[in-house]
C-alpha cells in the first residue's frame, strides 16, 4: 500500500494540473471584429522598432458579412505592415504554425497578419511567425 500511495498521489497532481490550451484562446466571433479600428501602435520586426500613430491616420473597417476590410492610410507608409488604401478579401484561417497560440488567425490576401484579440475596444493582432509585427487597434 505504501508503494502504491506515491503513485496515486501523483496521478491526481498530474490530472488536476493539465488545463486546455484552447481555453486561453478567445474566439473571435464576426460580430466582435467587425466595424471601424484606429490603428494605434505597430510593434516588432527584425529591428524591434515601435511605431505610433495617430488617431485616423490608419484606420481598418471590418465588413464580416462580406469578410471585406476598407483600409485607409494616411500615414507615409515608410515602415512595417503598409496596405495602401483599398478594399481587401480577409479570411479567418486555421492557426497551423503555433496552435497554442490560437486557434485562428487573420489573413488579408493570403497575407497571415497572426492571433486577434479583442479586450473591450482594443484589438491587438499578434503574429505567428518571426519578422512580423504586432499591431494594436483602438474603437
Amino acid at each position: 500500500m505504501k508503494k502504491i500511495l506515491p503513485f496515486l498521489l501523483l496521478t491526481a497532481l498530474l490530472t488536476t494540473a493539465c488545463n486546455d490550451d484552447n481555453a486561453n484562446s478567445t474566439l473571435i466571433t464576426p460580430e466582435g471584429i467587425s466595424g471601424k479600428w484606429n490603428l494605434v501602435n505597430q510593434r516588432g520586426g527584425f529591428q524591434g522598432h515601435s511605431l505610433d500613430f495617430e488617431n485616423g491616420e490608419v484606420v481598418w473597417t471590418f465588413n464580416s458579412e462580406d469578410e471585406i476590410v476598407a483600409i485607409e492610410n494616411n500615414s507615409d507608409g515608410t515602415d512595417g505592415i503598409n496596405f495602401p488604401t483599398a478594399i481587401y478579401n480577409y479570411s479567418m484561417v486555421t492557426n497551423e504554425v503555433s496552435p497554442e497560440s490560437c486557434d485562428k488567425t487573420l489573413n488579408i490576401e493570403a497575407v497571415d497578419l497572426g492571433c486577434i484579440n479583442i479586450e473591450g475596444n482594443i484589438m491587438t493582432i499578434t503574429p505567428v511567425g518571426a519578422d512580423m509585427y504586432t499591431l494594436t487597434f483602438k474603437r
